[in-house]
């Protein structure tokens, strides 16, 4: 299900089992799980390079640590997140992340 709370969209799924009874039930249990949704982005495309930067913080990797797994210095990482930074809008380090997953996740989706 989708809807907005509060002006932000939000994606969940429910499950409701009821009592099995004959007529009405006396109690159900109901399970939700929600999802906020990032305002898609608009569709890129990125170098090897940057695909590997964009793997690499998703996973949680620091410019230095994304540098030496990609032979690169980590002032040109740094750059190119601030590249990325640019491209996707991002206000900071972690905007730009959430804005990669969101991109990622709707890639996924739309590969269907």
């Amino acid at each position: 299900m989708k809807t907005k709370l509060i002006g932000v969209r939000v994606g969940y799924e429910r499950l409701i089992l009821p009592q099995k009874c004959n007529g009405k039930p006396g109690w159900c249990i109901s399970l939700t799980e929600g999802r906020y949704f990032i305002p898609p982005v608009q569709e890129m495309k990125f170098d090897m390079t940057d695909e590997g930067i964009i793997q690499l913080l998703i996973e949680g990797q620091t410019a230095k640590e994304i540098a030496e797994f990609l032979n690169l210095s980590p002032r040109t990482i740094e750059h190119r997140i601030d590249k990325l930074k640019l491209q996707l809008e991002a206000k900071n380090l972690v905007h730009l992340v959430a804005k990669l997953v969101a991109t990622q996740l709707d890639r996924r989706t739309s590969a269907k």
